[in-house]
């Protein structure tokens, strides 16, 4: 080695070592989302929750106990992840744990202590659903390395096991007396818990977007709103016909939407606006159908079956609109 090639080597040995190491930046891309989501679940839940759980008298306790509460759904989620990675997939997964775990947590109460009527009874358990889902989802979303398409649709799964749980317990009278009631939150829980793993278990082996997994929701919705006039038709229009309807139709809706999904990769906006497309139309088929109904005979059959064409119509033409731009 020459001495030129010696200097050189040590003046850049001496400007590595000079130079601060430079860190890998933390992905807290949803950071901001989690801590605006959870502050709002505060102001709109957990504040006027808490007071009620600890049966708080009187107006003074009872804001100044909603204030306190509020302001902790900002503080605490703002600085427990103020040094850790947060991704938006855990920022919407938390958004799930939070909201259905209020759900979740009335099955257990319901199931556990049916008769116990006090505040603290009525409201801890949601309150406590909710926490746990949040603090749960965070972590299983931190854990598996899940995408956002992929826990998107687990979301969907378990809202559609929730559905598919409700129509059971309907078909199978389980509301009908206090002495059954366990057995139907029971079995819900149970509808809810297999529509999470069945979403799951998807997610292995499909590739879904957040956007697919929009669609899919509505797909399976859409099922449910063209089965149910069919089968309340079909069965001149008994009462549990349409809860067989959109059980039958809620199944096929996702099984063919899953079918259509395989070769589309659809965004969030475009999903959205499938979603809103879909809305509209049914609304839009309703109130039509609800101007020419002037004799106001109200016919469920009708009004179900116009409200299900407008919204296949307007799924159909959002749907066709963004896949023929790729």
């Amino acid at each position: 080695m020459t001495a030129a090639q010696v200097r050189t080597f040590r003046q850049e040995l001496t400007h590595a070592l000079q130079s601060p190491a430079r860190t890998q930046r933390m992905d807290q891309e949803g950071r901001p989302g989690l801590i605006v989501r959870q502050t709002l679940m505060g102001l709109g839940l957990y504040g006027w929750t808490v007071p009620r759980m600890m049966e708080i008298d009187g107006t003074r306790g009872t804001i100044a106990a909603y204030m306190l509460t509020s302001a902790a759904s900002f503080a605490l989620p703002y600085y427990l992840t103020r040094n850790r990675p947060v991704t938006t997939t855990q920022t919407m997964m938390t958004t799930y744990g939070s909201t259905r775990g209020l759900l979740y947590g009335l099955f257990v109460r319901n199931m556990v202590a049916p008769d116990a009527y006090s505040d603290a009874a009525e409201w801890g358990p949601p309150l406590l659903g909710s926490l746990i889902g949040s603090v749960a989802a965070f972590r299983l979303a931190e854990k598996s390395g899940l995408t956002l398409g992929s826990a998107e649709l687990i979301g969907v799964m378990g809202d559609f096991g929730s559905g598919f749980g409700l129509g059971t317990t309907h078909l199978a009278e389980l509301w009908n007396g206090d002495d059954r009631e366990r057995a139907a939150h029971s079995l819900m829980l149970g509808m809810t818990g297999a529509g999470l793993a069945g979403g799951y278990l998807l997610s292995q082996r499909e590739h879904y977007t957040r956007g697919d997994a929009y669609v899919l929701r509505m797909e399976g919705i859409l099922g449910a709103q063209i089965m149910m006039p069919i089968a309340a038709a079909i069965a001149d229009k008994k009462e549990k016909s349409y809860t067989v309807g959109a059980m039958t139709g809620g199944v096929l809706g996702v099984g063919i939407g899953n079918w259509l999904l395989k070769d589309e990769d659809f965004d969030f906006n475009e999903g959205a606006l499938i979603s809103c497309g879909q809305i509209a139309g049914g609304l839009l088929a309703g109130g039509l159908t609800y101007l020419i109904d002037t004799n106001e005979n109200f016919d469920g059959l009708v009004y179900h079956s116009a409200i299900a064409l407008g919204s296949l119509a307007g799924h159909a033409f959002l749907y066709h609109t963004f896949k023929l731009r790729r």
